[in-house]
């Protein structure tokens, strides 16, 4: 992408909103040094624009249209059941009935405006708590206190900076304060690498603030820690993230100004990610049991019991995103339910792309139910059955297509014939789920099965008891240190420049499917590069289905002239016999959310009218 010099007056409309007035006084240093003088006020200036995040943007991984919708459903995980409601978001994006002026995700206030909002906060407290010389008039702070909030300060401006490039590319990088006398004319719109140097020099700021003895950002939350603050290992987790985005095709070149993110350089960057998670007490957490459904059941609990940010018992989480100390459930029960529990809305239906993506194990060998590298006929969407899961037993019909599954389906997908509780769920023709096409029936699936995963059987109408999502946890950045492993060595090569006992992409594979009750992956079945990224690709999908990452996973994937026709286009659901011995694959109606222009998002179109205005350049994105 190439730069562009540019007024930025979208942060403007921020400072001065409704949420901000506390920041905007007729003399805001006067203001602002008010808020220095008080320990509550200045964790309210802080703390307010995560909250606004958390409760605006991710409320239990429900985010878009008023939060009923997950981002399951805007990528190839899930037809939502408010598909065919007019004016819903879903239909809107299905359609391909987005503008810049009405594009979903600007509509939530998530993207831009809260981000840009915190941003603004944390360069005001790096400015203050960053000043040795700056006296801090409250009694109750010492050098710890202050320390420990630069830090935070820090990192949560590298964590909304990463969330912004992700989304809409090179972003201005603003570090001052912005007084109203800013000149706002000597900004320019960064390339996507040079934001990356950003995050990385925040993150290690972060990383630094302290003693090496005691150093600001904690690794765990102990006793009276709030559970929205950041931690090292997050600190870190975001460094992986932004490299791995930085290297990926969609954003490779776009490197102007600094030094390209190579493979090579993520790998140093997240392997000494892993290694310094590893040794300060985080670790994938073994959910492998005596068997397949003890197995999925160890998973299912993960997922719905709260994260235990000491460490005690839960390793393996590293993030959850919350408005305050009272950990948001999932509305998966509400919004992405089954009829029989009083839901509004199937929402999020998994569809039978994703399904097909959970393979077949006989207990000792495990294989892709389709051919990877051609998975669907182009112009049938017939599938393209691996000879290797018939082998292994898979039949592609009935209810049969279900059995002998990777663990994780159970724990992700509610199919005919499984268990919800104590009923039986029926999706075929006349079951009590049964699929429908009917617009007004928003509360039965669309695809033939209904979202498990954080769904917890007993919630109801009175009683939310469903579980947690997870925004980071460690199984996604030991899938970061597998892709950039295979990148540079393959699936074979050594890495030696780590202390990781793992050094191959094939072995830190295999060590995460044992955790999950899969078997190893043989060698021979991934020769190359090639061969391995597409097996590691559908790990990837199965194991984060659900946690918001498959929808910038396809995307980053891509090259900046590629599109989504080959994921996001062409779905399918199905449809299963009365006497549950036939199915029927059912071709979904096209998305035409899949062109160019849908791997970036749109600049919210007022901020881009007013930067044109008044220096006569366009900085939108391409296709917008």
């Amino acid at each position: 992408m190439k730069k562009y010099h540019l007024v930025v007056l979208l942060v403007i409309a921020l400072l001065y909103s409704c949420s901000e007035q506390m920041d905007a006084p007729k003399d805001d240093r006067v203001e602002l040094e008010d808020i220095f003088r008080s320990k509550s006020k200045l964790l309210s200036y802080f703390n307010h624009p995560f909250w606004n995040i958390a409760t605006n943007g991710w409320d239990g991984g429900f985010i878009y249209d008023g939060n009923r919708s997950t981002l399951a459903s805007f990528c190839d995980e899930a037809l939502d059941s408010r598909n065919l409601e007019p004016g819903s978001s879903v239909n809107r994006w299905y359609t391909g009935k987005n503008t810049t002026e009405s594009f979903i995700f600007n509509q939530e206030l998530t993207s831009w405006d809260y981000y840009f909002s915190a941003i603004r906060r944390c360069n005001t407290i790096i400015q203050y708590l960053g000043d040795p010389d700056y006296v801090i008039p409250i009694s109750q702070f010492n050098e710890g206190f202050r320390n420990y909030y630069l830090a935070q300060a820090h990192i949560m401006r590298a964590f909304c900076y990463f969330e912004l490039i992700k989304r809409y590319g090179g972003v201005p990088i603003v570090t001052e304060r912005l007084e109203i006398s800013y000149d706002f004319s000597n900004d320019k719109r960064a390339s996507f690498a040079e934001c990356v140097d950003f995050i990385m020099t925040d993150c290690q700021k972060g990383l630094e603030i302290g003693e090496k003895s005691q150093p600001a950002l904690p690794w765990k939350f102990g006793a009276g820690t709030s559970r929205r603050d950041f931690t090292a290992a997050i600190a870190w987790m975001i460094k992986s993230e932004a490299a791995t985005f930085a290297a990926s095709p969609l954003w490779t070149e776009d490197f102007e100004g600094t030094n390209k993110y190579t493979w090579e350089r993520t790998l140093e960057i997240t392997s000494q990610a892993l290694e310094e998670c590893l040794k300060n007490g985080y670790s994938l957490l073994n959910f492998a049991g005596n068997n397949t459904n003890e197995t999925a059941r160890n998973i299912t609990n993960y997922f719905l019991t709260a994260p235990d940010f000491t460490g005690t018992s839960d390793k393996e989480t590293i993030m959850i995103i919350v408005s305050d100390n009272n950990l948001p459930r999932a509305k998966t029960w509400q919004y992405s339910g089954i009829p029989i529990t009083g839901q509004l809305s199937a929402g999020s239906c998994p569809t039978q792309e994703l399904v097909d993506a959970f393979e077949i194990t006989d207990g000792n060998v495990a294989h892709p139910i389709l051919d990877l590298a051609n998975p669907y006929d182009p112009t049938t969407h017939a599938p393209n059955i691996n000879a290797k899961a018939k082998a292994v037993g898979y039949i592609d019909n009935g209810n049969a297509m279900y059995q002998n599954r990777d663990p994780r389906f159970y724990a992700t997908i509610y199919f005919n014939g499984s268990s919800h509780g104590n009923a039986t769920v029926q999706t075929k023709i006349g079951g009590n789920h049964q699929i429908s096409s009917d617009p007004n029936s928003i509360r039965n699936t669309r695809t033939g099965y209904y979202q498990k995963k954080y769904g917890n059987p007993i919630s109801s109408v009175s009683d939310n008891q469903d579980g947690y999502s997870r925004y980071y946890r460690m199984a996604h950045l030991y899938l970061n240190y597998i892709e950039a492993l295979n990148n540079v060595y393959g699936p074979t090569g050594e890495y030696t420049d780590t202390e990781l006992d793992k050094k191959t992409a094939l072995d830190a594979l295999n060590e995460l499917r044992a955790t999950r009750g899969m078997p190893k992956v043989a060698k021979n079945d991934v020769a190359d590069k090639t061969t391995f990224e597409l097996r590691y690709r559908n790990e990837r999908r199965v194991e984060l289905a659900f946690e918001g990452k498959r929808f910038f996973d396809v995307r980053r994937w891509q090259s900046p002239s590629g599109d989504l026709s080959m994921t996001d286009k062409q779905l399918s659901g199905i449809e299963i016999s009365s006497d549950e011995t036939k199915s029927t694959r059912i071709i979904l109606t096209p998305r035409l959310c899949y062109d160019r222009k849908y791997l970036i998002f749109p600049l919210p179109y007022n901020e881009v009218k007013k930067i044109k205005t008044l220096t006569g350049e366009d900085w939108q994105n391409y296709g917008w």
